[in-house]
């Protein structure tokens, strides 16, 4: 991501406020994310579904492999990252 696209998703928590949740829910829901701003800092991240869960998923097969020791299971990874690839591509 470019520094112009960057400043693109920055959204103050002010238009959560003034009638603008849902425009910009709904950008998140078309793939792009948001970082809320308030006071000037980062406060948190609007992501999809899609991009949430995917992330859960990761977080999920890592928290399995340090608790049991096991191998991670290459396919799933495979599976994951190209999901992750293909949202990627759709935010250039």
């Amino acid at each position: 991501m470019d520094i112009s696209n960057l400043c693109k998703c920055i959204v103050p928590i002010t238009q959560f406020n003034k009638g603008k949740a849902s425009q910009n829910i709904a950008r998140a829901t078309n793939g792009e994310s948001l970082l809320i701003i308030k006071n000037n800092a980062p406060v948190a991240v609007v992501l999809s579904l899609e991009e949430y869960s995917l992330l859960r998923s990761f977080s999920r097969m890592c928290k399995k492999h340090a608790d049991t020791g096991s191998a991670i299971n290459e396919e799933e990874l495979k599976s994951l990252l190209k999901k992750l690839e293909a949202l990627d591509k759709g935010d250039e």
